[in-house]
Protein backbone atom coordinates (compact mmCIF):
# COMPACT_ATOMS: atom_id res chain seq x y z
CA UNK A 1 0.00 0.00 0.00
CA UNK A 2 0.95 3.63 -0.86
CA UNK A 3 2.39 5.83 2.28
CA UNK A 4 0.65 8.94 0.56
CA UNK A 5 -2.07 10.44 2.82
CA UNK A 6 -4.47 12.93 1.87
CA UNK A 7 -5.89 15.86 2.90
CA UNK A 8 -9.07 16.95 1.15
CA UNK A 9 -9.70 20.50 0.54
CA UNK A 10 -13.43 21.16 -0.31
CA UNK A 11 -16.34 19.16 -0.04
CA UNK A 12 -18.39 19.97 -2.91
CA UNK A 13 -19.34 16.83 -5.20
CA UNK A 14 -15.89 16.45 -6.51
CA UNK A 15 -14.18 16.56 -3.41
CA UNK A 16 -17.13 14.35 -1.53
CA UNK A 17 -16.50 11.49 -4.53
CA UNK A 18 -12.13 12.13 -3.64
CA UNK A 19 -12.31 11.87 -0.89
CA UNK A 20 -14.94 8.75 -0.72
CA UNK A 21 -13.04 7.40 -2.94
CA UNK A 22 -9.57 7.56 -1.29
CA UNK A 23 -11.29 6.38 1.64
CA UNK A 24 -12.78 3.41 0.08
CA UNK A 25 -9.33 2.62 -1.59
CA UNK A 26 -7.91 2.31 2.09
CA UNK A 27 -6.10 5.64 2.50
CA UNK A 28 -5.69 7.57 5.11
CA UNK A 29 -8.33 10.69 4.05
CA UNK A 30 -9.02 13.93 5.89
CA UNK A 31 -11.31 16.28 4.41
CA UNK A 32 -12.51 20.08 5.52
CA UNK A 33 -14.66 22.71 3.79
CA UNK A 34 -16.16 25.82 5.15
CA UNK A 35 -19.77 25.42 5.15
CA UNK A 36 -20.12 23.41 8.56
CA UNK A 37 -23.90 22.12 6.77
CA UNK A 38 -22.46 20.36 4.43
CA UNK A 39 -19.57 19.09 6.93
CA UNK A 40 -22.13 18.26 9.35
CA UNK A 41 -24.15 16.15 6.78
CA UNK A 42 -21.63 13.83 5.53
CA UNK A 43 -20.56 13.25 9.36
CA UNK A 44 -24.33 12.04 9.26
CA UNK A 45 -23.93 10.10 6.36
CA UNK A 46 -23.45 5.96 7.11
CA UNK A 47 -22.25 6.03 3.49
CA UNK A 48 -19.32 8.04 4.10
CA UNK A 49 -16.39 7.04 6.18
CA UNK A 50 -13.76 9.98 6.35
CA UNK A 51 -12.71 12.38 8.76
CA UNK A 52 -14.15 15.90 8.16
CA UNK A 53 -13.77 19.23 9.70
CA UNK A 54 -14.86 22.69 9.47
CA UNK A 55 -11.96 25.27 8.57
CA UNK A 56 -12.25 28.26 6.63
CA UNK A 57 -8.81 28.29 4.16
CA UNK A 58 -8.96 32.11 4.28
CA UNK A 59 -8.29 32.34 8.06
CA UNK A 60 -6.74 31.27 10.77
CA UNK A 61 -8.48 28.04 11.87
CA UNK A 62 -7.57 26.56 8.20
CA UNK A 63 -3.91 26.58 9.62
CA UNK A 64 -4.93 25.41 13.08
CA UNK A 65 -6.52 22.62 11.36
CA UNK A 66 -3.34 21.39 9.58
CA UNK A 67 -1.51 21.65 12.51
CA UNK A 68 -4.07 18.93 13.70
CA UNK A 69 -3.50 17.11 10.88
CA UNK A 70 -0.21 17.94 9.82
CA UNK A 71 0.89 14.00 8.81
CA UNK A 72 -0.81 14.39 5.22
CA UNK A 73 1.52 14.63 2.22
CA UNK A 74 -0.69 15.30 -0.61
CA UNK A 75 -3.27 17.95 -0.32
CA UNK A 76 -6.30 18.28 -3.31
CA UNK A 77 -7.50 21.39 -3.35
CA UNK A 78 -11.11 21.61 -5.09
CA UNK A 79 -13.29 24.28 -3.86
CA UNK A 80 -15.02 25.89 -6.06
CA UNK A 81 -14.26 29.70 -5.94
CA UNK A 82 -10.15 30.10 -7.40
CA UNK A 83 -9.60 32.94 -4.95
CA UNK A 84 -10.17 29.98 -2.49
CA UNK A 85 -8.33 27.71 -3.80
CA UNK A 86 -5.31 29.88 -4.70
CA UNK A 87 -5.08 31.06 -0.71
CA UNK A 88 -5.57 27.56 0.02
CA UNK A 89 -2.92 26.24 -2.12
CA UNK A 90 -0.81 29.32 -0.70
CA UNK A 91 -1.16 28.37 2.58
CA UNK A 92 -0.19 24.43 2.37
CA UNK A 93 3.05 25.26 0.49
CA UNK A 94 3.69 27.75 2.97
CA UNK A 95 2.57 25.03 5.86
CA UNK A 96 4.84 22.74 4.12
CA UNK A 97 7.70 24.85 4.21
CA UNK A 98 7.76 26.07 7.56
CA UNK A 99 7.66 22.53 8.73
CA UNK A 100 9.84 21.31 6.61
CA UNK A 101 7.68 18.67 4.89
CA UNK A 102 7.15 17.54 1.33
CA UNK A 103 3.54 18.20 0.17
CA UNK A 104 2.00 17.46 -3.17
CA UNK A 105 -0.67 19.98 -3.82
CA UNK A 106 -3.34 18.78 -6.52
CA UNK A 107 -5.31 21.70 -7.43
CA UNK A 108 -8.41 22.12 -9.67
CA UNK A 109 -7.55 24.74 -12.70
CA UNK A 110 -10.35 25.40 -14.80
CA UNK A 111 -7.86 26.72 -17.66
CA UNK A 112 -4.89 27.07 -18.66
CA UNK A 113 -4.51 30.81 -17.05
CA UNK A 114 -5.59 29.51 -13.94
CA UNK A 115 -3.19 26.15 -13.93
CA UNK A 116 -0.37 28.97 -14.05
CA UNK A 117 -1.67 31.00 -11.05
CA UNK A 118 -1.32 27.79 -9.67
CA UNK A 119 1.84 26.83 -10.31
CA UNK A 120 3.36 29.73 -8.96
CA UNK A 121 2.04 29.16 -6.20
CA UNK A 122 3.54 25.67 -5.80
CA UNK A 123 0.58 23.54 -6.84
CA UNK A 124 2.37 20.31 -9.02
CA UNK A 125 -0.50 18.87 -10.61
CA UNK A 126 -4.20 19.80 -11.91
CA UNK A 127 -7.42 18.33 -12.15
CA UNK A 128 -9.09 19.95 -15.16
CA UNK A 129 -12.51 18.77 -13.91
CA UNK A 130 -14.78 19.71 -16.92
CA UNK A 131 -12.39 19.60 -19.73
CA UNK A 132 -11.60 15.79 -18.92
CA UNK A 133 -15.27 14.52 -18.32
CA UNK A 134 -16.10 16.15 -21.52
CA UNK A 135 -13.23 13.65 -22.69
CA UNK A 136 -14.50 10.55 -20.35
CA UNK A 137 -18.15 11.01 -21.99
CA UNK A 138 -16.74 11.07 -25.04
CA UNK A 139 -14.78 8.17 -25.10
CA UNK A 140 -17.40 5.76 -23.15
CA UNK A 141 -20.34 6.78 -25.08
CA UNK A 142 -17.74 5.81 -28.65
CA UNK A 143 -17.15 2.14 -27.79
CA UNK A 144 -20.09 0.35 -26.45
CA UNK A 145 -16.95 -2.51 -25.38
CA UNK A 146 -14.67 -0.09 -23.22
CA UNK A 147 -15.88 -0.68 -19.70
CA UNK A 148 -13.58 1.71 -18.17
CA UNK A 149 -10.92 4.09 -17.93
CA UNK A 150 -7.85 3.36 -15.05
CA UNK A 151 -5.36 5.73 -13.87
CA UNK A 152 -3.40 2.08 -13.13
CA UNK A 153 0.31 0.78 -12.48
CA UNK A 154 -0.14 -2.18 -14.61
CA UNK A 155 3.05 -3.85 -14.41
CA UNK A 156 2.19 -5.75 -10.94
CA UNK A 157 -0.89 -7.01 -12.10
CA UNK A 158 -0.78 -7.77 -16.39
CA UNK A 159 2.83 -6.93 -16.99
CA UNK A 160 1.93 -3.51 -18.68
CA UNK A 161 4.47 -0.02 -17.82
CA UNK A 162 3.40 2.41 -15.74
CA UNK A 163 0.29 3.65 -17.63
CA UNK A 164 0.49 7.49 -18.94
CA UNK A 165 -2.93 9.16 -18.31
CA UNK A 166 -2.22 12.80 -18.61
CA UNK A 167 -4.87 12.89 -21.84
CA UNK A 168 -7.45 9.70 -22.49
CA UNK A 169 -5.89 9.28 -25.75
CA UNK A 170 -3.21 7.66 -24.25
CA UNK A 171 -5.24 6.28 -21.06
CA UNK A 172 -5.67 2.27 -20.59
CA UNK A 173 -8.83 0.64 -20.88
CA UNK A 174 -10.36 -2.43 -19.69
CA UNK A 175 -12.63 -4.13 -22.69
CA UNK A 176 -14.87 -6.68 -23.16
CA UNK A 177 -14.81 -8.31 -26.47
CA UNK A 178 -17.31 -11.41 -27.63
CA UNK A 179 -15.37 -14.84 -28.76
CA UNK A 180 -16.67 -14.97 -32.52
CA UNK A 181 -18.35 -17.74 -33.79
CA UNK A 182 -15.47 -19.01 -35.77
CA UNK A 183 -13.23 -19.27 -32.59
CA UNK A 184 -15.09 -22.33 -31.00
CA UNK A 185 -12.70 -24.87 -29.75
CA UNK A 186 -9.70 -22.93 -30.15
CA UNK A 187 -7.84 -21.20 -27.14
CA UNK A 188 -6.79 -18.00 -25.61
CA UNK A 189 -3.53 -18.32 -26.55
CA UNK A 190 -4.67 -18.81 -30.74
CA UNK A 191 -7.08 -15.28 -29.66
CA UNK A 192 -3.82 -13.70 -28.44
CA UNK A 193 -1.33 -14.39 -32.03
CA UNK A 194 -4.33 -13.60 -34.30
CA UNK A 195 -5.57 -10.34 -33.15
CA UNK A 196 -3.54 -9.30 -30.60
CA UNK A 197 -0.01 -7.17 -29.60
CA UNK A 198 2.06 -6.99 -26.81
CA UNK A 199 0.91 -3.76 -25.45
CA UNK A 200 -2.52 -5.87 -25.09
CA UNK A 201 -3.15 -8.42 -22.29
CA UNK A 202 -6.09 -10.75 -21.86
CA UNK A 203 -6.62 -10.58 -17.87
CA UNK A 204 -9.97 -12.91 -17.48
CA UNK A 205 -12.47 -14.87 -19.58
CA UNK A 206 -16.10 -15.03 -18.36
CA UNK A 207 -18.35 -18.31 -19.63
CA UNK A 208 -21.71 -17.77 -18.91
CA UNK A 209 -22.72 -21.20 -19.60
CA UNK A 210 -19.96 -22.79 -16.70
CA UNK A 211 -21.39 -25.19 -14.40
CA UNK A 212 -18.29 -24.17 -12.43
CA UNK A 213 -18.87 -21.95 -9.14
CA UNK A 214 -16.40 -19.14 -10.02
CA UNK A 215 -17.30 -18.34 -14.05
CA UNK A 216 -14.93 -16.28 -14.81
CA UNK A 217 -11.45 -17.32 -15.15
CA UNK A 218 -8.32 -15.20 -14.56
CA UNK A 219 -4.79 -14.91 -16.11
CA UNK A 220 -3.19 -15.86 -13.07
CA UNK A 221 -3.74 -19.52 -13.77
CA UNK A 222 -0.60 -21.60 -15.00
CA UNK A 223 -2.82 -22.96 -18.25
CA UNK A 224 -4.96 -19.68 -18.71
CA UNK A 225 -3.24 -19.35 -22.28
CA UNK A 226 -4.59 -22.96 -23.20
CA UNK A 227 -7.92 -22.64 -21.40
CA UNK A 228 -10.41 -23.51 -24.55
CA UNK A 229 -12.87 -20.76 -26.11
CA UNK A 230 -16.60 -21.37 -26.69
CA UNK A 231 -19.02 -18.98 -27.95
CA UNK A 232 -20.35 -15.98 -25.99
CA UNK A 233 -17.51 -16.52 -23.92
CA UNK A 234 -16.59 -12.73 -23.13
CA UNK A 235 -12.46 -11.67 -22.79
CA UNK A 236 -11.45 -9.12 -20.72
CA UNK A 237 -8.92 -7.13 -22.16
CA UNK A 238 -6.40 -4.27 -21.20
CA UNK A 239 -4.80 -2.00 -23.30
CA UNK A 240 -4.00 1.39 -24.47
CA UNK A 241 -8.10 2.82 -25.56
CA UNK A 242 -7.28 3.63 -29.64
CA UNK A 243 -5.35 0.37 -30.02
CA UNK A 244 -8.58 -1.81 -28.25
CA UNK A 245 -10.89 0.07 -30.72
CA UNK A 246 -8.80 -0.81 -33.17
CA UNK A 247 -8.96 -4.56 -32.13
CA UNK A 248 -12.91 -4.28 -31.78
CA UNK A 249 -13.04 -3.11 -35.36
CA UNK A 250 -10.74 -6.43 -36.38
CA UNK A 251 -12.39 -9.20 -34.88
CA UNK A 252 -15.57 -10.35 -36.83
CA UNK A 253 -19.29 -10.80 -35.47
Amino acid sequence: MSNKKFLVCGLGKVGRSVADTLDKMFFDVVAIDNNEKVVESIRQNNNFRFMCYVADATDQSFVNNLRAVSDFNVAIVVMRDFLTRMLCTKIVKDFAKANHKNIEVIAWASNLMEEGMLKDLGAARFIRVEENLGKYLAYTASCDSVLDFNSLRLKETVGVDKVDVDTLENAYAVMSVSVPSYFKGRNIKDFTIEYMDDSQKIVGVYSPGSTKENDVHFCDGIDFSNHPLAVGDTLIICGQHEKLKKLLRNIPS
